[in-house]
């Protein structure tokens, strides 16, 4: 049983049995040629308080090829030899001043290896790729000494440029021992990929090492990170997670120069201050199977301009990107199945209040947020011109866009399941011209859309579901008399509010209304007061009541002529009087007979 960093180091024992056929001279480096490699083959080998019978271990590289895999077996004299270390001779210098690893720049170590000396590798800059295999079997760095002088199993390997890490590395730490890959300062910088196999990435293990990336493939199982793996690591650029991991908050501490973070797949949640004040970030990668992210995550990653939230995520903390001052456009991946939980709070707010940057959110799904006057997730964002929500959204929460100032566009388009918008929802996105409302939404809150100073044209698509405006005003103007709205298309029934001041389209500046198909029901007043030019009525089967003055003219009217080709089954009082330019008003009865009527001004 091999022993472990944090438990006393095993030593090298004396008790190994050289093979009788081998070569054994430990001062010059001589070993026993088997293939493209030199080794040293024994009968038996003691290690970590186990004695392993027939191994040998490698010692010198012979071969022309650049890429070399040692091998897991070897025969030599007759008997198969299991390869179990690599001995600190393999990068001793030759007595012609070469190093013992010939022309090998990719070197592969097998998973029967359990033991590399120390220094085995000191000074071998030819090799630019290393790979342990994976496997089960921690591989053990056996740093042995009582001085600052002794080396790390890796230390000055200058044009390392990756390192796969196949299973558990584990090494005798003590202050008087480098760790594994200690002053590789003064070469190229490296990548360190830690495959599936490994549980454990032990203390200090890259620590001071010229590490410019880290990707931690996909696994279900859990990886513990213990405390200062990369440390002294100032120039980890690139951080790649696909599992999860354990272990102490912002390991990556030191990495001043981190810029692009990858995180998903099988790491479901991202820790409290992971990467909080990690200011030159620049791209944030979230992977679908990320579920949450703590809060403070990526707070302070100020180089930010595109954000995905992907479909997976079912919670994110408070504050976890607060402060992104260069954030542009943030997406939220379309998913109708689950809600997002923001509910901590202030998850894109900002040290000044907000982020000024933002410009475009795409909202694909429904957000849980803050209740009453504390739901400042993009309230206030001045920057913000665009609006998109789409198919997985069932509702927009209360003052989600209240005050942005700068928005020109809300795009409904593609919000076929939005169901409800919240009180005061897109108050003041006075830049918006036209705006179109989905047959999917039922409930529109007060004042969802009060106030939007050049707001000319509003659609409610054509539906046979009623639209609760009872909460009104929900697209009335400040000064609402002189407001913009010239052109309404009203698609399907409505129902408003009984409050004359909260009514929407009371007392405005409408010239043109056109009733769809399945218009059943128009309500008293509707469109009361407005400069109509034309009225106009779809054909239709079902029969249409007109409400008590829900066409009344402002006396300023221009329309000349109402046909309604369907059946009529009321008209109400003064439904269409004061349109003092109306000369014909064409009708059927419910009964199917054409009525016409010339008048002006119209009275009843």
């Amino acid at each position: 049983m091999l022993l472990l960093l944090a438990v006393a180091a095993p030593q090298k024992a004396l008790a190994h049995e050289l093979y009788s056929s081998s070569t054994f001279q430990q001062s010059s480096s001589t070993a026993t040629t088997a293939g493209d490699f030199g080794y040293f083959f024994y009968r038996s080998y003691d290690f970590g308080g186990t004695t392993y019978s027939n191994v040998c271990t490698m010692a010198v590289y012979f071969g022309s090829s650049e890429e070399a895999v040692i091998p897991s077996k070897v025969t030599y004299d007759g008997v198969e030899f299991t390869v179990i270390g690599i001995d600190r001779n393999f990068s001793t210098v030759n007595g012609d001043g070469s190093k013992n690893y010939g022309n090998c720049k990719k070197l592969t170590v097998p998973n029967t290896v359990v033991v590399i000396e120390q220094g085995a590798f000191v000074d071998v800059d030819q090799i630019t790729h290393l790979t342990f295999e994976d496997g089960d079997q921690p591989l053990y760095c056996n740093n042995c000494g009582s001085t600052h002088s002794v080396y790390g199993a890796f230390t000055y390997m200058d044009n390392l440029q990756e390192v796969y890490v196949g299973r558990e590395l584990s090494w005798n730490y003590s202050e008087y021992v480098e760790a594994p890959f200690y002053r590789n300062n003064d070469g190229t910088y490296f990548k360190v990929i830690v495959g599936t196999k490994v549980n454990t990435l032990h203390y200090h293990t890259f620590h001071h090492a010229r590490v410019n990336a880290v990707e931690i493939l996909e696994s279900e199982n859990l990886l513990s990170i213990e405390r200062d793996v990369f440390s002294d690591c100032p120039k980890i650029a690139n951080y790649t997670q696909l599992r999860q991991i354990d272990g102490p908050d912002q390991f990556l501490k030191g990495s001043g120069e981190l810029k692009v973070i990858t995180i998903g797949g099988h790491a479901t949640s991202i820790r409290d201050n992971e990467f909080m004040n990690c200011y030159n970030v620049y791209g944030i990668n979230l992977v679908e199977g990320l579920q949450t992210i703590g809060e403070h995550a990526f707070e302070d990653c100020d180089d930010v301009s595109e954000l995905t939230i992907p479909a997976s995520v079912t919670k994110i903390g408070y504050e976890a990107f607060y402060d992104m001052d260069d954030l542009k456009k943030l997406t939220f991946t379309d998913y109708a199945s689950a809600p997002i939980d923001m509910t901590g709070g202030f998850v894109f707010y900002g040290y000044n209040g907000y982020s000024k940057s933002l410009e475009e959110v795409y909202l694909g799904r429904t957000l849980q947020t803050k209740s009453g006057n504390e739901n400042y997730e993009f309230a206030d964002r001045n920057n913000i011109t665009k609006v998109t929500v789409g198919p997985g959204c069932t509702a927009v929460p209360d003052k989600l866009f209240m005050n942005c100032y700068s928005v020109k566009t809300i795009d409904l388009s593609n919000a076929t399941a939005l169901e409800t918008i919240g009180e005061h929802a897109f108050e003041d996105c006075d830049e918006v011209t036209s705006l179109f409302i989905p047959k999917s939404v039922t409930k529109i809150g007060y004042e969802a859309f009060y106030d939007i100073d050049k707001l000319a044209e509003l659609t409610f698509e054509d539906g046979t579901a009623a639209l609760d405006l009872t909460g009104g005003a929900q697209f009335r103007a400040y000064d609402n008399a002189n407001g913009s709205l010239r052109k309404v298309y009203l698609g399907r029934n409505v129902s408003i509010s009984s409050d004359a001041q909260k009514r929407n389209f009371y007392n405005r500046k409408i010239t043109n209304v056109t009733v769809g198909t399945h218009v059943t029901d128009i309500p008293a007043e509707l469109f009361y007061n407005n400069p109509f030019a034309n009225i106009i009525f779809n054909a239709g089967s079902d029969p249409l009541s007109i409400g008590d003055k829900a066409f009344v003219g402002d006396g300023n009217t221009t329309v000349t002529s109402i046909v309604i080709p369907k059946p009529v089954s009321s008209i109400g009082e003064d439904a269409f009087y004061d349109n003092t330019s109306l000369i014909t008003l064409s009708l059927k009865t419910a009964d199917g007979a054409l009525i016409k009527k010339y008048c002006c001004p119209i009275k009843k």
